[in-house]
């Protein structure tokens, strides 16, 4: 993905879930943080203590621990998309073997159809995720509910779940 287009869809990641907060009662809505190195970040949680980090940077628990926070036992880290490099982390497995035997199915298609250029309608597949537990959340976590516009998760994202 071009720089460009890297920084307009961190864009639109933020323009939706920031509109989706509006919608949500104020007891339960989530901080957004979109740079995980940054002193507000650091502060914030030493000062609210939150359950768990929900992100998608793989270097998260690296940096944490340089500040001196443990994970799981000061609060837990959840992963939106688990690959080999954060293998035994709790998270999202978006089923990548999955994502690319479907995208080999569509081009194959459209080749044996003699399709050639952009689709007038592009057609999108989606394919279900599953949750892993792993060792970056505690054994017993309770977290309160709280209502999340799920298309965010699916975007490059970093955000946090504050405590009751």
């Amino acid at each position: 993905m071009s720089a460009y287009h890297n920084d307009l869809n961190n864009r639109e990641t933020a323009a939706e879930f920031l509109l989706d907060q509006l919608g949500q009662d104020p007891k339960n809505r989530v901080s957004w943080t979109p740079n995980l190195r940054s002193e507000s970040l650091k502060k914030w949680i030493r000062s609210e203590k939150p359950d768990v980090v929900i992100c998608q940077e793989n270097s998260i628990i690296p940096e944490l621990r340089s500040e001196g926070f443990r994970v799981p036992e000061d609060f837990g880290v959840i992963h939106l998309n688990l690959c080999s490099d954060v293998s035994g982390w709790a998270g999202i497995d978006q089923n990548h073997q999955a994502i690319g035997m479907a995208s080999i199915n569509l081009v194959v298609g459209q080749i044996n159809r003699n399709e050639r250029g952009v689709p007038l309608y592009p057609m999108e597949v989606t394919l279900p995720s599953r949750w892993i537990d792993g060792w970056t959340l505690p054994a017993k976590m309770s977290l309160r509910p709280i209502a999340i516009n799920f298309s965010v998760l699916r975007k490059r994202c970093a955000f946090l779940v504050n405590k009751n």
